[in-house]
């Protein structure tokens, strides 16, 4: 197959969890299905996201306004099987939609309308029933995601499945010794919770943070409490609670959440929805005590290695934190089951997901493709073109950059030359100028008068008829 990525305006922090998903599934897609041909289309702001292609994955970079239009011509024109779409978009796009596979990670705006603004709302609710009724296939990261989305009236699509993410697999976890001098100074000095997740209306850390002053009152030791993740409207649901002893971290990199999250008393994730929870695994790969909602996927990813309540009960997720702190046998019982929980869940297994769902829709739709008019292939062949000339021009750089390097280091070999040359030279003037003193010192000398004597006969034996006074003694003419 030849198969087509989407990555629209996706950026790494403001979508969430959802690019480690994204760079999870895809790279294992990557290296497990090399038969098939693929083209990534991005916008400039997530080119980072996929540094090293494969030879049978390529990308082309479209530009951020009129991406869409752009997308679906240069799709048709490169007669791309099936298009997976990352995020659901409902812009005009010259790609059948009964050709996509398009992953919608929750539905979160019909269970709490009230977290958006109208615009988002009506916005979301448009988007995603375009691709409930219309879509080839829909990808999502749960079983009650899957569930839900299947539920809404607009889901004329029943090719739902399950891709769920896992972790990455590596060779050793980070250390403080991996850390910077500023993250280990970041780094709490004693007990501490982490909640790592977007300030946004559902993450519910206002409850959360009535639930931790509560379980402060109770508490034998001294505990601290971190977050991280995007910062905005932290000072003022800081200045609600004066006193707690709580920072924001603001976004950390995924190494330096590892080492916090191995370090953590506990996870603390009480939040009121969730299309995943990827927080759960990072922490029982780290052997860390999770403390969670009862809600939406949390159960289902957590199961039995996770301690759950009721996320709008602070009294409840007081005592939870209680639980996690201080019981050594339920946090021992925890790290173990999360260990095991964690096998579950596996990046191939959710790549041959989206390949039996790419197989499907193809299938489905016969394999047939669009031709391409002769207006859209010129389009695209501009679109190679310029990028063309922008490789060209970015190796015309890295020369100039080379080149550079190699300049820098001639003259520095220069350098070198011409200051062993003056040291050379300063060593002659010293040795110079120490002969000069003693020639200097020798001419100063007292002579003995007898040796002056000696020399005057000699020059009177060899010069006849001289006067060394210059009197009536002088030369003849």
């Amino acid at each position: 197959m030849k198969l087509g990525v989407d990555l629209g305006h996706i950026t790494e922090g403001a979508t969430g969890g959802l690019v480690p998903y994204l760079q999870g599934v895809l790279e294992a897609l990557f290296v497990g299905w090399p038969q098939h041909e693929i083209v990534i289309f991005g916008s400039p702001s997530n080119e980072p996201l996929f540094p090293n292609l494969p030879p049978h994955v390529r990308r082309l970079t479209l530009d951020a306004e009129g991406y869409y239009p752009l997308l679906g011509v240069c799709a048709a024109a490169l007669d791309i099987d099936v298009l997976f779409s990352a995020y659901p978009s409902d812009a005009e796009m010259a790609f059948p939609p009964a050709r996509r596979v398009v992953m919608i990670p929750d539905c979160q705006q019909e269970f709490f309308p009230e977290f958006f603004d109208p615009e988002t709302l009506r916005s979301r609710r448009a988007t995603f029933g375009s691709v409930l009724r219309g879509a080839g296939a829909i990808a999502t990261l749960s079983e009650h995601a899957r569930c839900t989305l299947l539920s809404q009236p607009d889901a004329r699509c029943r090719d739902v499945f399950v891709s769920s993410p896992a972790l990455r697999t590596e060779s050793h976890r980070p250390t403080l010794d991996s850390l910077t001098d500023e993250e280990r100074g970041l780094l709490p000095r004693g007990d501490y919770f982490i909640y790592p997740a977007n300030l946004w209306p559902h993450k519910n850390h206002r409850r959360v943070l009535e639930a931790f002053e509560r379980f402060l009152r109770g508490a034998t030791r001294p505990t601290e409490f971190v977050f991280t993740g995007h910062p905005q409207g932290w000072e003022d649901l800081r200045r609600s609670f004066p006193g707690l002893p709580i920072r924001h971290l603001g976004f950390v990199r995924r190494g330096f959440l590892q080492v916090l999250l191995a370090r953590a008393r506990a996870l603390i994730f009480f939040s009121l929805f969730e299309g995943f929870g990827m927080p759960l695994l990072e922490a029982f790969a780290s052997g860390t005590p999770v403390a969670c909602s009862n809600t939406t996927s949390l159960p289902e990813v957590g199961g039995d290695a996770v301690a759950t309540c009721d996320p709008t009960d602070p009294a409840a997720m007081s005592a939870l934190m209680a639980l996690v702190s201080t019981d050594e046998d339920a946090r021992a019982r925890l790290v173990e089951r999360g260990r095991e929980r964690l096998t579950r869940y596996d990046w191939t297994a959710s790549a041959a997901q989206l390949v039996e769902a790419f197989e499907r829709v193809r299938d489905r739709t016969g394999g047939v493709r669009s031709a391409a008019p002769d207006t859209v292939r010129a389009v695209v062949q501009f679109v190679r073109t310029v990028q063309a000339d922008r490789a060209a021009r970015l190796g015309v750089i890295q020369n100039l950059e080379a080149h550079l390097r190699s300049s820098e280091a001639a003259q520095a070999e220069q350098n070198r030359r011409l200051v062993n040359a003056l040291q050379e030279v300063e060593a002659d003037r010293k040795h110079l100028l120490a002969r000069i003193d003693h020639l200097q010192a020798a001419l100063n000398r007292p002579w003995p008068l007898r040796w002056l004597r000696s020399c005057a006969r000699l020059l009177k034996r060899r010069l006849p008829g001289t006067s060394l006074t210059g009197g009536a003694g002088a030369p003849r003419r």
